[in-house]
């Protein structure tokens, strides 16, 4: 009997041993799930945090994105009325390039005989027509003393 009570006795302690040694392990599972938790809800918070971030550059690129459409709907405006006022200097530029053609040939036509062609009052004319009298001479080349 004492052998079987030095078995039992082994076997006790073996277990107590084995059971002290999983209670151990059981509490360092527990040590090492509360690490994990802290360390979860620390990354959930991070990823919230990330998540908030992301929100909040994904807004400001959107808010950036309509600012840049509206730089280019401008820009893009104003090229249309560079282009317009390009066309009219260059309509004005060929109208006055003719008109300086038409002047010089109004020149050249205007500097034979260009007293002719600038109409001149017949004071004589007048004065006979209006019975005035001035007793003023009014010999004048152009009208071949009349």
């Amino acid at each position: 009997m004492l052998e079987d009570y030095d078995i039992l006795s082994g076997k006790y302690q073996s277990a107590t041993q084995e059971n002290l040694s999983m209670h151990n392990e059981l509490e360092e599972s527990n040590i090492n799930l509360k690490q994990m938790r802290k360390q979860e809800r620390e990354l959930k918070a991070e990823l919230e945090m990330q998540k908030k971030n992301l929100n909040t550059i994904t807004q400001r690129f959107k808010e950036l994105q309509t600012h840049a459409n509206g730089f280019k709907e401008t820009l893009d405006m104003i090229l249309i009325q560079v282009a317009s006022i390009r066309n009219v200097a260059t309509a004005l530029k060929a109208e006055k390039e003719q008109l300086v053609v038409e002047r010089d040939a109004l020149k050249i036509r205007a500097a034979v005989g260009f007293e002719q062609l600038t109409p001149r009052p017949d004071y004589r004319k007048i004065m006979e027509e209006n019975n005035l009298t001035f007793n003023i001479q009014t010999t004048d080349k152009s009208t071949n003393g009349k």
